[in-house]
């Protein structure tokens, strides 16, 4: 019976620890996300609906709203940084953007066309 308790707490113990690493974070937008992408445990990106592109400095608890010139509605899927500052965006209607200054700016590489078949 000893052993039985503690077992018990020991598996307890082990879920407390593992349940913990996880907190949930508000964007402050009610799009959809379609991808997060993050370069360090403070910098990240969130892509979705409407061209909504989010950034974090500060491990999620603040996002804010990049913006890049291409035409609202766009859905953008994909967001790759290969460091702080350099990172691509992939979406809708052959989008591609690319940053070089940590989103500040986001350049228009191909699209948008209409043809969302393509």
């Amino acid at each position: 019976m000893r052993k039985l308790f503690y077992i018990i707490f020991a598996i307890s113990l082990l879920h407390q620890c593992v349940g913990a690493q996880w907190v949930e974070q508000v964007s402050g937008s009610n799009l959809t996300k379609y991808n997060v992408r993050f370069v360090n445990e403070n910098t990240g990106w969130v892509t979705g609906t409407n061209s909504l592109i989010l950034k974090t400095t500060n491990s999620g608890m603040n996002w804010f709203q990049q913006v890049a010139s291409i035409p609202a509605g766009r859905e953008l899927n994909g967001i790759q940084m290969f460091n702080a500052n350099t990172g691509y965006i992939i979406g809708w209607g052959n989008t591609v953007i690319k940053t070089t200054n940590s989103g500040d700016n986001w350049l228009q590489l191909t699209g948008p066309s209409d043809n969302y078949g393509s």
